[in-house]
C-alpha cells in the first residue's frame, strides 16, 4: 500500500501544477479578470467567513479534544468539521489576499505568467507546501498535537495563496457556484455510497486499485508538464488537452474520495480508542496506529480530494480557460 505522505503529496502536486503551470494558454490571453479584485470581495464578507471559522473552531475544541488529548467520540464528525474548517481557511486566506492586494500582479497568474518571477514564487510556493506536507504526515509527527495543527494551519493558507487566481477566475466568469455545488453533490453522493453500500463497494475499493489510480495521477502530473513545456502545443490544442485531462483527473479523484472516505468511516470508536491508548511516539509500529485520531492527518486526503476535483470542474465549465 502506498504510504499516507506520498499519496497526499502526488494529490497536492496536482493542485500546485494546475495552479503553477498554466503559462502556455495564459500568454494568449488578453484576460481582464485581475483588473477589478476588490469588487470580487468585501469586508462583510470577511467578517461573516470568519464568524463562522471561529464558531467552527469552537466546536472542534469542545468535542475533538477531552483531557488534553485527542477525544474518539464522534470521530467521522471530527474528521469533516476539519476538512471543513480547511476549506473556509482556505476561503478566508484566498479572499483576504485579494482584499489586501487587489492590483497585485504577484497573485496574478494572467498578468505574470510566463515570466522569472512566477516561476520562482511557484517554486518557492511548492517546496514550502512539499515539505509541510511531509513534515504534516510523518509517522510520528502526528502524536504532537501543537506541531500538527500548525504546520496543518500553513499548509492551508499556502494553499489557499495559490487558490487566487482559481478563484477569481471562476468568480468573474460565474461559474463558483455551478463549481461549488457541483463539488457538494459529488461529495455527498459519494458519502451516501459508502453509508448504504458499503458492502458492494469493498469489491472495488482496494488497496491494488488504489495504487493504480494513483499511479495514472502520477501519468497525467507528468503529462500535464510535458504538454506545457515540451509539446509545441498551440492555444486551442492545449485547451482541448486540458479538457481531457479534467475529465480524467476528476474521475481519478472521485474514486480517491470514495476510498478515503470509506477508510474514514471504517474507523470505530473503539478502534480510535485503542489506537489512542497503545500509540505514542515510542510505539508507532502497530496497525492500529493508522486510526489514531490525529485530525489534521485525517482529513488532509478528503480535504485534498475535494479541493482538487473543485478545481477540475472549474476547468471543465470554463472550457480549459481555468
Amino acid at each position: 500500500m502506498v504510504d499516507t505522505d506520498k499519496k497526499n503529496v502526488i494529490k497536492i502536486s496536482e493542485e500546485i501544477i494546475n495552479s503553477g503551470l498554466n503559462k502556455k494558454d495564459l500568454e494568449y490571453q488578453k484576460n481582464k479578470l485581475f483588473t477589478e479584485f476588490d469588487k470580487i470581495t468585501t469586508n462583510q464578507q470577511l467578517i461573516i467567513l470568519f464568524i463562522i471559522v471561529a464558531a467552527l473552531g469552537i466546536f472542534i475544541f469542545k468535542f475533538a479534544f477531552k483531557n488534553n488529548q485527542y477525544n474518539c467520540e464522534n470521530f467521522v464528525i471530527n474528521v469533516y468539521s476539519y476538512v471543513l474548517m480547511g476549506i473556509l481557511i482556505l476561503m478566508l486566506t484566498t479572499l483576504t489576499i485579494i482584499k489586501l492586494y487587489p492590483k497585485s500582479n504577484l497573485f496574478s497568474l494572467y498578468k505574470f505568467s510566463g515570466n522569472k518571477v512566477s516561476f520562482m514564487f511557484y517554486f518557492i510556493i511548492f517546496l514550502f507546501i512539499f515539505g509541510g506536507l511531509l513534515y504534516l504526515l510523518q509517522y510520528k509527527f502526528k502524536y504532537n498535537i501543537l506541531e500538527s495543527h500548525i504546520v496543518w494551519l500553513v499548509l492551508i493558507i499556502a494553499l489557499g495563496i495559490l487558490f487566487v487566481p482559481v478563484y477569481v477566475s471562476l468568480k468573474k466568469n460565474n461559474l463558483f457556484m455551478k463549481t461549488f455545488l457541483s463539488t457538494a453533490v459529488v461529495v455527498v453522493i459519494i458519502t451516501l455510497l459508502v453509508i448504504y453500500k458499503k458492502d458492494l463497494l469493498s469489491k472495488y475499493v482496494t488497496e491494488n486499485n488504489t495504487n493504480i489510480i494513483l499511479l495514472a495521477l502520477l501519468i497525467v502530473i507528468i503529462a500535464k508538464v510535458i504538454a506545457y513545456f515540451i509539446l509545441d502545443f498551440n492555444f486551442k490544442e492545449l485547451k482541448d488537452f486540458r479538457i481531457i485531462i479534467a475529465y480524467i483527473v476528476v474521475v481519478i479523484f472521485t474514486y480517491l474520495l470514495l476510498a478515503d472516505t470509506k477508510k474514514i468511516l471504517e474507523i470505530s470508536e473503539e478502534s480510535c480508542n485503542i489506537a489512542l491508548d497503545k500509540c505514542s511516539f515510542e510505539n508507532n509500529d502497530l496497525d492500529i496506529c493508522e486510526n489514531y485520531p490525529s485530525y489534521p492527518n485525517q482529513s488532509m486526503n478528503i480535504f485534498l480530494d475535494i479541493i482538487n476535483t473543485f478545481q477540475q470542474l472549474g476547468v471543465i465549465y470554463s472550457s480549459g480557460n481555468l
